[in-house]
């Protein structure tokens, strides 16, 4: 693999959520968005959040080992910064994220 071209780092925040949710590889999801999202991020992303009320509107979100993550991109600093994250499984995710509504 080659060089790194952007750093990755998570905010308290986005640690503290991914030790909350159930089920999930914290250490694996960490690794795994360092990994995809140091070499381009803006690529990887499945889209950018445009949510009624969203406070991380205009931030790009990836789905990595069933978690979602939403994460700011400051191409000047060679930073990505991973500010949220949800465990991608509920209801309320597939009908933010994807459009689905889980009640049919």
């Amino acid at each position: 693999m080659g060089k790194r071209k952007f750093k990755v780092t998570w905010s308290a925040e986005a640690i503290e959520g991914i030790g909350q949710l159930f089920n999930v590889n914290a250490r694996q999801v960490i690794r795994n968005s360092k990994h995809i999202l140091s070499n381009n991020p803006y690529s990887s992303a499945f889209g950018i959040a445009n949510f009624p009320g969203y406070e991380f509107n205009g931030y790009f979100w990836i789905y990595i080992n069933n978690v979602i993550l939403i994460y700011n991109v400051k191409s000047d600093y060679k930073l990505v910064s991973i500010e949220a994250c949800y465990s991608a499984l509920t209801g309320e995710v597939a009908e933010i994220f994807y459009g689905i509504s889980p009640d049919g």
